[in-house]
């Protein structure tokens, strides 16, 4: 067992956080819904630093997805950046 941060630990296999126990397959489901609120932050943004923040949060996100090791993440990604 590894501590993350105050409310995150991280046990062999996913991590637990407020006990709630995520997954792989659960961590890249909720970042492939949070690539979708990013891109429209950053679209709607007027500042061009708000802008540039938005856009490589989510590709952070979709980049974050690769270390998941979810296939079922990939395919969500696959379909909702199309």
């Amino acid at each position: 067992m590894q501590v993350l941060s105050a409310s995150a630990v991280w046990i062999s296999g996913g991590i637990e956080i407020f006990n709630l126990w995520l997954r792989p397959n659960d961590i890249a489901i909720i970042l492939v819904t949070a690539i979708p609120l990013a891109l429209l932050v950053a679209n709607t943004a007027k500042a061009m630093p708000t802008r540039i923040l938005f856009m490589a949060i989510a590709g952070m996100f979709a980049f974050n997805i690769l270390f998941t090791g979810s296939r079922n993440g990939m395919h969500q990604q696959s379909i909702v950046e199309v």
